[in-house]
């Protein structure tokens, strides 16, 4: 039976810088199943998010061997405008990205995560991203889970602790898992 490994990061490279070593051994094996998620678009710049989509599902698809169903967009921003990290904000409050954007996207041909599950894009909020992150692992439903927090970058550290908080709780609302 194989097994479930699940790689969350913030931004599309982080898969190779932070995983991926280990994403490879894991490939690999006949063992595990992969998969991976963005939690941002890394879009910074604007203009270079769907570039850098496209070249993480290229890697992660051509090179790795990963499904594409396999690797998931939450599409929220790359860091934000004013001094209130997403992971951080009042639960509704809507965040603008420096990049200008308050809502979830993903590129053609690759839809985020809220939009493939529930048809709608997600205003840019803590809940929302605390939902999507969510739902998405208990999807999955992974056996290992892999978390960057590697640095200070607050995308990074946001990505972990965000993992950890829904973790926690989906233990605690799914004993079995």
């Amino acid at each position: 039976m194989e097994r479930k490994v699940l790689l969350i990061v913030p931004h599309q490279d982080d898969e190779i810088l932070c995983g991926g070593g280990l994403l490879k051994q894991f490939v690999q094996s006949t063992e595990y199943e992969i998969y991976v998620v963005f939690t941002t678009n890394g879009d910074y710049f604007s203009y270079e998010a769907d570039t850098r989509i496209r070249e993480s599902l290229h890697v992660l698809t051509k090179l790795y061997g990963i499904e594409e169903s396999h690797i998931y967009l939450l599409g929220y921003g790359n860091e934000w405008k004013g001094t209130t990290h997403l992971y951080n904000a009042e639960g509704q409050k809507t965040l603008e990205s420096v990049s200008g954007r308050t809502e979830t996207y993903g590129i053609e041909g690759h839809a985020e995560f809220c939009k493939m599950k529930s048809g709608c894009h997600n205003i840019y909020c803590r809940n929302n991203f605390k939902k999507d992150l969510k739902e998405l692992l208990a999807d999955v439903r992974a056996d290992i889970i892999i978390a960057v927090d590697y640095d200070k970058h607050p995308d990074h550290k946001a990505a972990s602790l965000m993992t950890e908080e829904c973790v926690g709780e989906l233990l605690m609302e799914i004993p079995e898992y």
